[in-house]
């Protein structure tokens, strides 16, 4: 009987924090994790040795996320977007190099192995000035956005309205937030890289309530109305 082969690299998630920290965690596959490390968007050396280390098969063997994310305590604030071998609409709308970060991805953890070392510096460079070049358009949208201060009232407006969602009757609600709302939002997300905490925090906030929306209409589809929430 042949040897049970370890699990290995299936694609990288990256989280973006609005100070430049940048979180690197690869990912074995939809629900562990065989490293997560820690940088800041300036520290070209360091996030290419880790690229490197991990090209080269030093990372660790695969753990529940949960485990490795616990060391992150903000982590859910982050701006996440994955890299894999194919690209996503997600990719897209992070970056027009979304083919491009996908095929030197895909050359780095399933090509040649005596092209790796190369290969893993362009990618680390590609993805370096990508994550840079998103913070900074994601600040200048965030600015126009916000514009005189009006948006903030619009997303306070749409956080009381989610939260004074508590009675019987509600518990359905959160269908009207798939549909509205959440749609909005998630082609928002660059709010999270403003550098008004304000905002950040109304985001936060919306995307938790809508969380707890949806496991309160869970709670309905499984037949228990539960009364005010």
């Amino acid at each position: 009987m042949s040897p049970v082969q370890a699990a290995g690299p299936e694609r990288i998630v990256v989280h973006i924090f609005h100070d430049d920290r940048v979180a690197f965690e690869l990912m074995s596959d939809w629900y562990s994790n065989l490293d997560l490390q820690m940088l800041q968007i300036d520290d070209g050396p360091g996030i290419r040795s880790v690229l490197q280390s991990w090209a080269i098969g030093e990372y660790g063997t695969p753990k529940p996320r949960y485990v490795r994310q616990e060391s992150v305590l903000d982590l859910g604030e982050a701006y996440t977007v994955e890299i894999s071998k194919k690209p996503t609409d997600a990719m897209r709308c992070f970056t027009g190099r979304a083919e491009r970060l996908s095929e030197e991805f895909e050359r780095v953890f399933f090509g040649a192995p005596n092209n790796r070392l190369a290969d893993t510096a362009q990618f680390a460079n590609t993805l370096t000035e990508t994550i840079r070049e998103f913070i900074s358009q994601s600040r200048l949208k965030a600015a126009a956005r916000q514009a005189d201060g009006s948006y903030i009232r619009v997303l306070e407006a749409y956080l009381a309205d989610m939260r004074s969602r508590t009675e019987p009757e509600d518990q359905g609600y959160y269908r009207t937030v798939e549909s509205g709302i959440a749609l909005i939002l998630r082609d928002e997300q660059y709010l999270r890289l403003s550098l008004d905490r304000r905002v950040r925090e109304l985001y936060q906030q919306i995307h938790l309530e809508e969380n707890a929306l949806y496991q309160w209409w869970m709670n309905l589809n499984k037949g228990d109305i539960s009364g005010p929430r």
